[in-house]
């Protein structure tokens, strides 16, 4: 044989250049060609535009127990009574005016009265609804700073989606944001009241907070994008459902007999309502006569079915699991057990995921608060004036004895310290001391009165309240 002629064999005894086991986009294994997915993340968003989109998502807010509870939820338990403000500057007198001075401003942040946390509510409420939410950085008549919150539709590109004369003449603009030829985000293009109305708000005077799922974009989706074909099975689902079972509860008796129709030749003593069944009054009680073939049953609902629950079940499932939600916390929060403990960490994950994004805003925002009361005067300059701290909200519990009493063990073991687990509860340490202090402090002080009154010595161990074992007798 020729060296020519020699050709490699498959398992069949085929030259391999004969028939190709495989052929790209064939369909010989039964599957349907794929579409190319190579595209921009905001681009894989189905049929939707972005204005859509945030639409959609809005009405499903408002429509859906589902959606509204796991969006607040996720709102409640990252914010909470925490996010109270601690400055780090070096100087400790300056630190504390720091600190008088924030907390006055909490109590009217934002433009239209609302206070701070109100402000970090509707910005964890908004990134889930809209996607993403921006905060303005503005100031009263008099120059005190404040903040304006705006939605996300609110930012949005000019018809022509081309800067065409100023400072940002020829950049392009996507979904309202303005960006350099480095990709960095350097002004909005905020939409006006009026029809063709608007203007660029440079990105040193606005705050874009954003929890972005890729780093190629400039905007956020609503968390549950992806979940919007899912609703709207079920939307339809339940409202076939709703209508049977309205069907099925207008109707009271279910005459059976051999024709199925309506007997006329039955001779009536008495009309009844519905023209059809003898029926004869006996004082308080009624006599109903029916042929010996004829039989009245009541009609048995058996709606929703099994069926029905576990599929709708399936598809709640499947959409909580994508936003870090489980199904029990949200739908069934009364169950217990193992598996109960597990959906409540990772609740726990995804809310204290969602608290680090809200710590990284707000130190932005009191930051810029601190440095226009330094510009006015309003409080002194310190070295370290930016430094701070902020309070962390209690994390969720099922068991809240349970984890009080793991905390202790963990404490006494040195696995954890007294300031980690005053971040779990939602407090700061130097408050906690500061008050244990006080509290023994006080009871030193009426110990003192009441040996003075009554002439006895009373013994510190009977009224001590500090957490060490020493006394405080001992500790002096």
């Amino acid at each position: 044989m020729k060296a020519g002629n020699v050709q490699i064999l498959d398992q069949f005894g085929r030259p391999f250049s004969s028939r190709p086991i495989y052929k790209s986009g064939s369909y010989d294994d039964g599957l349907q060609r794929l579409p190319n997915y190579l595209k921009e993340p905001e681009q894989l968003s189905g049929n939707l535009t972005r204005k859509n989109l945030i639409s959609a998502s809005r009405l499903l807010y408002k429509n859906n127990g589902v959606v509204k509870g796991a969006v607040n939820m996720k709102a409640e338990y990252s914010i909470g009574k925490a996010f109270l403000f601690k400055s780090l500057c070096k100087n400790p007198e300056v630190a504390a005016k720091y600190d008088e001075y924030i907390k006055a401003f909490y109590k009217v942040a934002c433009v239209n009265g609302k206070n701070f946390h109100s402000l970090l509510y509707l910005i964890s409420t908004a990134i889930d609804i809209d996607g993403d939410c921006f905060v303005m950085l503005t100031e009263s008549k008099t120059g005190f700073p404040q903040l304006q919150f705006i939605r996300a539709n609110r930012v949005c590109s000019p018809k022509n989606g081309l800067i065409d004369s100023g400072k940002y003449k020829g950049l392009n603009v996507l979904h309202g944001v303005i960006t350099n030829r480095m990709g960095r985000e350097i002004a909005y293009w905020l939409d006006g009241d009026e029809p063709g109305g608007g203007e660029i708000i440079p990105a040193s005077s606005i705050l874009h907070i954003v929890d972005d799922d890729f780093l190629s974009t400039c905007r956020g989706e609503p968390l549950f994008s992806h979940g919007l074909k899912e609703f709207r099975y079920i939307d339809d689902i339940n409202t076939a459902e709703l209508g049977a079972m309205k069907i099925a509860s207008q109707i009271a008796l279910v005459k059976k007999n051999e024709t199925g129709e309506v007997d006329i030749t039955q001779a009536y003593d008495k009309p009844s309502n519905n023209g059809e069944v003898l029926i004869r009054n006996t004082g308080d009680k009624q006599i109903v006569f029916l042929k010996s073939e004829d039989s009245l049953d009541s009609l048995k609902i058996e709606r929703p079915s099994p069926n029905y629950m576990s599929f709708s079940e399936r598809l709640l499932k499947g959409v909580l699991s994508g936003v870090g939600v489980p199904y029990d916390i949200v739908v069934n929060p009364d169950s217990s057990g193992v598996g109960n403990r597990m959906s409540l960490s990772k609740f726990d994950n995804t809310t204290r995921d969602r608290a680090t994004l809200l710590e990284d805003a707000a130190r932005l925002l009191v930051q810029y608060i601190l440095a226009v009361g330094i510009q006015r005067e309003d409080i002194p300059h310190a070295e370290g004036w930016w430094n701070m701290m902020f309070s962390r909200a209690k994390r969720p519990s099922v068991d809240m004895g349970r984890d009080s009493n793991s905390q202790l063990k963990e404490y006494n073991a040195g696995i954890k310290n007294l300031t980690e687990i005053c971040e779990e509860n939602g407090t700061q340490v130097e408050d906690h001391l500061r008050i244990r202090a006080r509290e023994a402090a006080i009871a030193e002080k009426l110990r003192r009165e009441a040996e003075a009154e009554f002439g006895v010595e009373i013994s510190p161990d009977y009224i001590c309240l500090l957490y060490t074992s020493p006394s405080p007798r001992d500790t002096r």
